[in-house]
């Protein structure tokens, strides 16, 4: 298992603040969805530092994204939401199904930028479900640039 606890962005530090409450969400979601992930950005808009997360569908399509994360990737919010995360994350899709398997929540992977560089991270993985059942509705991806 990876440990994440503690771990900073250096690169986060040179973004410009006020970002934790920018966000692009697609638009048919469902409501129950939709809610949880308004609240996860409410909240992130409080902290005093800047956290990158990206709201991924069990397909793996991606749902939603802060301005953190579209700083660290150097793309725009609009062009992110409704690509593929492998596209991003070329190996989440092997990553998905050991998350589904092993019940783990924090990892290693990288991140593709725009530009072509890889940056590697370390993500901490929290699954979105439907009140009483175990229906996974979403990956809520918490990420930080390692240095």
């Amino acid at each position: 298992m990876v440990d994440c606890t503690g771990v900073l962005s250096a690169r986060l530090e040179d973004a410009p603040r006020g970002l934790g409450q920018d966000f692009w969400m697609a638009a048919p979601l469902a409501d129950s969805l939709r809610q949880r992930v308004l609240v996860v950005f409410d909240v992130l808009s409080h902290l005093p530092a800047e956290q990158p997360l990206a709201v991924v569908s069990p397909a793996g399509k991606i749902l939603a994204v802060n301005a953190p994360l579209v700083w660290l990737l150097g793309g725009s919010g609009p062009g992110l939401v409704g690509r593929e995360w492998s596209s991003v994350m070329p190996g989440w899709d092997a990553r998905a199904r050991d998350l589904e398997r092993t019940h783990e929540r924090g990892f290693e992977e990288n991140l593709l930028r725009a530009d072509g560089e890889e940056v590697r991270v370390c993500a901490s993985q929290s699954p979105v479900v439907e009140r009483r059942e175990t229906r996974l509705m979403a990956h809520v991806l918490f990420i930080e640039a390692l240095a």
